[in-house]
């Protein structure tokens, strides 16, 4: 079994300002997807509505 040796605390340091660099665009991402989906629901509803009073 391979042993992989301890981090330095200087090699540790890249490692948490790119995990925290990931963390920042992942949640900056699921937020710009959930602001989009919920506008596609709305104009979706909203078009619905429009044709359901346009046929009945």
């Amino acid at each position: 079994m391979k042993r992989t040796p301890m981090l330095s605390e200087s090699e540790k340091i890249p490692l948490l300002l790119k995990a925290k660099e990931l963390a920042f665009f992942g949640s900056f991402l699921g937020l710009a997807l959930l602001a989009t989906l919920t506008w596609v629901y709305l104009l979706g509803e909203i078009f619905l509505k429009f044709v359901i009073w346009c046929f009945s």
